[in-house]
């Protein structure tokens, strides 16, 4: 009879090894899960700049001013440069929304823009990206110089309402 008791006993210390080995992997296993997941969040938000993939650009059929090249390829490249250096705060939703916004010559004019990324320059000024049906082009738009509210369907917030409410993001 002890020897039965022992076998027994032998037995259900071992099924318990067992159990605790497949419980110690599965947590193994959720914790390689999680880690990899936050690297993977991480390197997104990290993103050294935004660039819309090209089967999203829409064709543009306005004819643009012809300018010297030399002029053209300078300009090019500083705006390149300077593109190049901003931050991916967050994807758009590629949602349309509606605005008037004042240029740096003083001009206001009302922009209707499918928002594809939300931008911050080293100086932690913010930018709205996307297409622009006012101009038939990709534009990017200081949101300080955003003068009205955004109209998005029928709704109206407060620039930083906006950001906040759509994207989570509290930005003053």
């Amino acid at each position: 009879m002890q020897s039965i008791l022992g076998s027994k006993q032998h037995k259900d210390r071992l099924m318990d090894s067992v159990i605790l080995v497949v419980f110690g992997i599965g947590l193994l296993f959720l914790a390689i899960k999680g880690i990899a997941g936050l690297l993977k969040d991480a390197n997104k938000i990290r993103s050294s700049s935004y660039e819309r993939p090209a089967n999203e650009r829409p064709l543009n059929d306005t004819p643009k001013p012809i300018v010297e090249a030399e002029e053209k390829t300078t300009e090019e490249s500083s705006l390149a440069k300077w593109r190049s250096s901003l931050q991916l705060v967050s994807n758009g939703m590629g949602e349309t929304i509606e605005f008037t916004y004042e240029s740096r010559d003083g001009e206001r004019s009302r922009r209707i823009i499918d928002l594809h990324a939300i931008l911050q320059a080293a100086n932690e000024r913010m930018y709205f990206s996307g297409y622009c049906h006012t101009e038939k082009e990709d534009r990017t738009f200081n949101i300080d110089s955003i003068t009205t509210m955004i109209k998005h369907k029928s709704k109206r917030y407060e620039v930083y309402e906006y950001l906040e409410d759509k994207y989570g993001l509290e930005v003053y």
